[in-house]
C-alpha cells in the first residue's frame, strides 16, 4: 500500500511519511486552495481471474466533514516519495497540477465518501468502482490507486494513514470476491 496527500498550498511538498491525511477544497479556509489524498493499494494476495463483487474503501476518519468526497482512479504511476502539487514523481509533471487533468485521472467517480463522524467508517464502491478494481485485478487496467477529491468543498476531513503505528487504524480496501478455481 502506499498514501499520501498533495497541497496547492505547499506545492513542493511531499507528504509520503505523514500519518495523518486528508482532503479538502478549501485550505487553509478561505484560500479556495486544495488538498488531495492518493491511496494505491495490493491486489496480488486475490488470485487472477476471480470475479470481484463489491470493495468498500474504509478510513479512521479523525475529523469528519458534512460534505462529500470523490474516489477516482488515478492514471499515472505516481511515488509516494516523491509526489508533490506539481508532479507525481520527480521529473514526470502532472498534465494538470494536483492531478486534475484528463490524463491524471478517471472521469468516473468509483466512490462518494461523506465522513460525517470520527472513528472506522466504510465508503462502498459504485458498479463503475467495482469494475475499476475488477480492471486492476485483470490486468486491463493499471493500478494506480485512487484520488480523493472535491474542489469546491469547504469542509474537509482527515483520517489516518498507513504510516500510523496501530495497523488496524491504516486505510483499507476492502475486497469481497467470487475466487477463481484451478
Amino acid at each position: 500500500m502506499a498514501d499520501m496527500q498533495v497541497s496547492q498550498k505547499a506545492p513542493t511538498v511531499t507528504y509520503g511519511a505523514a500519518t495523518s491525511l486528508n482532503a479538502d477544497g478549501d485550505e487553509p479556509a478561505g484560500s479556495g486552495q486544495d488538498v488531495y489524498a492518493l491511496l494505491r493499494f495490493r491486489l496480488s494476495d486475490i488470485l487472477a481471474g476471480s470475479t470481484v463483487n463489491s470493495v468498500k474503501l474504509i478510513f479512521n476518519v479523525t475529523n469528519t466533514s458534512y460534505q462529500a468526497y470523490n474516489a477516482y482512479a488515478l492514471t499515472k504511476a505516481w511515488d509516494e516519495q516523491q509526489a508533490t502539487w506539481y508532479a507525481y514523481r520527480s521529473g514526470s509533471r502532472w498534465e494538470v497540477a494536483g492531478a486534475r487533468g484528463t490524463t491524471d485521472r478517471g472521469s468516473s467517480v468509483l466512490a462518494s465518501l461523506t465522513p460525517s463522524f470520527s472513528g472506522k467508517q466504510a465508503f462502498d464502491f459504485n458498479a463503475s468502482g467495482v469494475a475499476q478494481v475488477q480492471g486492476w485485478l485483470d490486468g486491463t487496467a493499471n493500478n494506480n490507486g485512487l484520488i480523493i477529491a472535491n474542489r469546491v468543498n469547504i469542509d474537509g476531513f482527515d483520517f489516518s494513514s498507513r504510516e500510523v503505528p496501530d495497523p488496524a487504524l491504516r486505510p483499507t480496501l476492502q475486497v469481497t470476491y467470487t475466487p477463481a478455481y484451478r
